[in-house]
């Protein structure tokens, strides 16, 4: 069974993942990123800990997300991933592509700083 909690606080979104991202239930994760970014949603930390197994088709949601939020000037960070889904992660070269942190803190503070330059703006 798999299950997305989210929540909200300010401009981040938080979503926390816990059993199995896999073939069957990667879909499901699917259609929740596309209606957060239907809804405006451009501040994403994926909280992992509970999240106990990924299989490729979990990794290809995350990364055609992250590729469409980027487009659209948004940020996602993991944290808290347990060992055997950092080796996925690590195996397939996803940590050299997304923001992987050890907690919910510094994963915010990641998406965070991503933000900072399209909120302030530069100088020319």
């Amino acid at each position: 069974m798999f299950e997305v909690v989210a929540s909200t606080e300010g401009t981040i979104t938080r979503l926390g993942l816990h059993g199995r991202l896999d073939a069957t239930s990667s879909p499901g994760l699917d259609s929740k990123l596309d209606a957060l970014l239907t809804a405006g949603v451009r501040h994403i930390v994926v909280e992992c800990a509970q999240l106990e197994y990924i299989s490729s088709a979990g990794l290809r949601v995350f990364l055609t997300f992250a590729k469409t939020l980027r487009k659209r000037k948004g940020q996602m960070a993991f944290c808290a991933m347990q060992p055997i889904v950092y080796q996925v992660f690590e195996i397939c070269e996803f940590t050299d592509i997304l923001p992987i942190c050890q907690t919910m803190e510094e994963a915010t503070a990641k998406v965070r700083e991503g933000d900072h330059p399209s909120r302030h703006g530069r100088h020319s």
